[in-house]
């Protein structure tokens, strides 16, 4: 099979048109989609004739007769951007024959797929159409994907936020820490069901003493991707409606020009008080059926977390707390009486900062 560069060229220059909803030339929305849609079948079926004569390679052989030209071809960075940005058209058949051929011959450690965006675009799409096939590939990266997180400062967060991530590995290198909450994340890792997964994300409310989620959290983590990325489909469009002669090659084509690295930051749950992963609210309501969850992790380091959170909500209402505490009578007087010393100190701070 001869490879021709101009001819792969012209193939992931005509995906690359498939991004905006302008009208490049005479080709229409549902034209581009389709080819779309043929080109990704067609890399898929190059890829695949290139692969099988490669492995059939021994010795010598392997060593004279490269890595599969195409492979080569798509790997290379622009190329690899052209074919995970396809992910942003909406258009749930083209999304799935893309998540498939790229969880087909894409998903390795040598690949610097994280760099494409296809972490913040896969989110985009787990929705009813695609959510099964979004996560599925979310979690085939994420296997491949130790240092996702180094760039996170960690120090920003809740202490009950930084006691999960510093005694569990898997959350602290999770691809989902930035986007949800840590509790949510801590599920993530430890429910293999990625249909049990979709469920819970799609649900409109839940409200248990380990995870809260509701329609709201999602609208806001779908609305802060979308804003992210809005700037960089706009330049997508721009690429896709430019008229000079020779302009639209892969070369010139705007790759994804800053991963997402803030850590969302939900208001429906900013008010909750935690320990470890247990929201205490919920405990309070949930207690007589959590006979599963054991003392010694609620109440490790109990002292820090209501500190912390008497810092930024200095009138905080007691009775919760108190109602929990009364509930663990070994425990009550040593905690309670600690709280109860935190809460007066501030208190007397703040009646002295008025005085004067």
């Amino acid at each position: 099979m001869i490879i021709r560069a101009n001819g792969l060229e012209n193939l992931i220059n005509l995906l690359s048109r498939t991004y905006t909803d302008n009208k490049p030339e005479k080709m229409g929305k549902s034209e581009r989609i389709r080819r779309g849609g043929l080109i990704i079948r067609i890399l898929d079926l190059m890829l695949r004739k290139m692969d099988k004569k490669y492995d059939r390679c021994e010795g010598e052989d392997r060593a004279v007769y490269p890595v599969s030209q195409v492979r080569a071809f798509c790997e290379a960075k622009a190329h690899m951007a052209a074919i995970v940005q396809v992910l942003l058209v909406d258009n749930p058949e083209l999304r799935k024959k893309t998540m498939k051929f790229i969880g087909n011959y894409f998903v390795s450690p040598s690949i610097a797929l994280k760099e494409t965006g296809i972490v913040d675009f896969l989110l985009m799409c787990v929705d009813d159409k695609t959510g099964p096939e979004a996560l599925g590939l979310l979690y085939r990266i994420q296997a491949v994907n130790e240092d996702y997180n180094k760039d996170i400062d960690f120090s920003r967060l809740s202490s009950a936020d930084r006691e999960l991530i510093s005694t569990n590995d898997k959350i602290m290198n999770s691809i989902f820490l930035r986007y949800f909450p840590v509790p949510f994340v801590k599920y993530m890792t430890e429910e293999p069901n990625t249909e049990q997964i979709l469920k819970v994300y799609l649900s409109d409310s839940i409200e248990e003493p380990a995870l809260i989620w509701s329609k709201d959290m999602r609208t806001l983590l779908i609305h802060t991707l979308d804003t992210h990325i809005a700037g960089f489909r706009q330049q997508l469009a721009q690429f896709v409606g430019n008229k000079t002669p020779n302009f639209r090659k892969v070369a010139n084509m705007p790759t994804y020009p800053e991963l997402f690295r803030e850590v969302v930051r939900y208001p429906q749950i900013a008010r909750e008080i935690r320990c470890a992963e247990y929201y205490l609210r919920l405990w309070n309501v949930n207690k007589g059926k959590m006979e599963n969850i054991h003392q010694i992790v609620f109440f490790n380091n109990l002292e820090k977390t209501f500190a912390e959170v008497t810092a930024s909500f200095p009138t905080l209402d007691l009775e919760d707390f108190k109602t929990v505490l009364r509930s663990y009578t070994l425990s009550y007087a040593k905690y309670f009486s600690t709280l109860s010393c935190i809460v007066s100190t501030r208190r007397e701070r703040s009646r002295a900062t008025r005085c004067c």
